[in-house]
């Protein structure tokens, strides 16, 4: 079945249910793949429990936004039907990590100063965890690199904003789920969640008659 063709009257629960499925036909390789991805969240949570400053903490972003827009890819494949490969890692998006690394890095030093700075730091963190997922997911599927894949998925944001509400929402049960598990669910969580953005940024695409050929949103 077509990306595009599977995401055209589902909403949410179905492709939740479609993609704990086509995950789990695929857990040995999501497991695999579930491991580097966690690596790179290791500078995030050691910059966290360590106490760093607001600007290491921001620049430690920078693996984990590298390895997810890596395990984009990989969501692609699994949304598709595909086997999941490890080297879909290496399509990671360099200017992407680096624009959404730097974005949160300027948030943080801005948390930091009182006042209206503070508030435009918040705004700004915000901003940026509520449009990355379909940042991400717009440049995998559309085969999107930097700047395009930025402007794409900020278009695409202000287009359907529920649907971004919907996968910040889906990541936080996710979090719970980690939670109540102890971490067993970690490993599998990240090819979960990528492959549940494939499916809700390929649904945006569709219902917008945008995908997949159409150049309206580049």
């Amino acid at each position: 079945m077509s990306l595009s063709a599977a995401h055209r009257t589902d909403g949410g629960i179905h492709r939740l249910i479609a993609t704990s499925r086509q995950v789990w036909r695929e857990l040995p390789a999501a497991l695999a793949i579930g491991v580097i991805t966690i690596a790179g969240t290791m500078p995030v949570v050691g910059s966290v429990f360590a106490g760093a400053p607001a600007w290491v903490l921001g620049v430690s972003t920078l693996p984990f936004f590298l390895v997810s827009t890596g395990i984009a890819h990989v969501g692609v494949r699994v949304s598709r039907g595909e086997r999941p490969r490890v080297e879909s890692l290496a399509q990671g998006d360099v200017g992407v990590a680096l624009i959404l690394s730097g974005a949160m890095t300027l948030s943080a030093a801005l948390i930091q100063i009182d006042g209206v700075a503070r508030g435009a730091g918040f705004a700004l963190t915000a901003l940026t965890l509520f449009t990355a997922p379909i940042i991400v997911g717009y440049g995998a599927i559309r085969d999107r690199r930097g700047i395009s894949a930025i402007r794409g998925g900020l278009i695409l944001t202000a287009a359907k904003p529920l649907e971004a509400v919907t996968l910040l929402s889906v990541g936080i049960l996710v979090s719970f789920a980690l939670i109540a598990s102890a971490g067993v669910l970690g490993l599998v969580a990240p090819v979960f969640l990528a492959t549940f953005i494939a499916h809700t940024v390929a649904g945006m695409l569709t219902e917008l008659d945008i995908y997949p050929t159409s150049e309206s949103v580049s």
